[in-house]
């Protein structure tokens, strides 16, 4: 498997992975990106801004995700506390797999290598949230090496905007 930043040409098959996404989420009834968010728009902008990924399997693309670098304004009060303070530390949003590898054991490779990405681009560590009924997410967070630490609140979710907080600590390398 292999990481690499998207392009627009990406776009239509990582919409295809958001919307399945968005699809298995209403499924086990997860309120989770169930209000037109994540959208074409929003994909378009990380592409945009340099910060969305793909996960390719046999130059195939199977999964997606943004990782943004400094402060996320989600992430200033916490109900709980953060493993680091500052603002050297990237966020890892919109983390989706195809329906066709979902259940196949990839979520841990594939943040696995966004946290070595992180490394890489020299960030002291990597946050990341998710839904309490998103069990799965949960699960692959814990085993990508992240640590809970609390509970945050999604700004502009106006009907359930309570997450699960993680983040890992990294040891920052001279590639900068």
């Amino acid at each position: 498997m292999q990481l690499r930043l998207a392009t627009t040409d990406d776009q239509p098959v990582i919409m295809e992975i958001i919307n399945g996404a968005i699809a298995a989420l209403k499924q086990v009834g997860s309120p989770q990106w169930q209000n037109g968010y994540p959208n074409s728009t929003t994909i378009a902008t990380d592409i945009k801004h340099h910060v969305a990924y793909v996960l390719e399997k046999e130059q195939t693309v199977i999964g997606y995700a943004a990782m943004v670098g400094g402060a996320d304004p989600n992430y200033q009060h916490i109900d709980g506390q953060w493993l680091t303070s500052g603002a050297d530390y990237c966020t890892i949003h919109r983390v989706a797999l195809a329906s066709s590898v979902r259940g196949q054991g990839m979520a841990t490779p594939f943040l696995k290598l966004l946290v070595d990405r992180a490394q890489q681009n020299g960030y002291h560590s990597v946050r990341i949230d998710t839904h309490r009924l998103n069990l799965p997410m949960q699960k692959t967070a814990v085993n990508a090496g992240f640590i809970q630490c609390g509970f945050i609140k999604i700004i502009d979710e106006p009907t359930d905007p309570n997450r699960i907080a993680y983040e890992q600590l990294l040891t920052p390398t001279d590639n900068h």
